[in-house]
């Protein structure tokens, strides 16, 4: 069987095959030669809450809410014109750990007669949950959901300007990914 190359569909199809067979080279390649990957630590973090909420993670609300508004404190104070900036954070829920467990669910249906023709179903369900246990680790987790963040308030010597005032709430907004109805950025008493 031979390829017509000059047919585009069939040229598309044997590029498109050609480039996989490198990926999987590529790859495989990799896996060989790539060395070791212990003792490598990458981490990729898209915005400053999640820094705050990977350092915090675990910790008891108060404590969590503490290190956001110092973190957000330190950022909010380099915008232009803010001058200082305090920030108060309201936690709904701290950090909380994803724990694997182990279910096992069951369903039994039952459908009695009796002798003057009536028919009764009854329908049993049973459902349990297991945390793993891991040796002497303890408990399995399988991820950390971050502290859920009700509100933030902002009160910095610059806010008298409606553009600064606008700076300090958007970046608020996306640092934290919160709605503009979240954030209250105010002047200072005096600034």
């Amino acid at each position: 069987m031979r390829l017509d190359l000059k047919d585009p569909r069939t040229r598309q199809t044997a590029q498109l095959v050609a480039l996989g067979l490198l990926g999987v080279i590529l790859l495989v390649f990799n896996g060989f030669f790539g060395g070791s990957k212990a003792g490598r630590q990458v981490e990729v973090v898209p915005q400053a809450a999640a820094v705050v909420q990977l350092r915090t993670a675990g910790e008891n609300p108060v404590v969590e809410a503490r290190a956001i508004a110092a973190e957000m404190e330190r950022i909010l104070a380099s915008v232009a014109g803010a001058g200082k900036v305090t920030v108060a954070v309201t936690l709904q829920a701290g950090s909380q750990r994803l724990l694997a467990t182990n279910v096992t669910a069951s369903d039994k249906q039952v459908t009695e007669r009796d002798t003057q023709g009536g028919t009764r179903v009854t329908t049993e369900s049973s459902r349990t949950s297991q945390v793993v246990i891991s040796g002497s680790e303890g408990p399995v987790a399988i991820g950390t959901l971050g502290p859920v963040i009700v509100g933030v308030l902002v009160t910095a010597d610059g806010a008298a300007d409606s553009r600064v005032r606008a700076e300090l709430t958007r970046a608020v907004q996306a640092a934290l990914n919160l709605p503009a109805h979240r954030v209250r950025v105010v002047p200072r008493k005096g600034g």
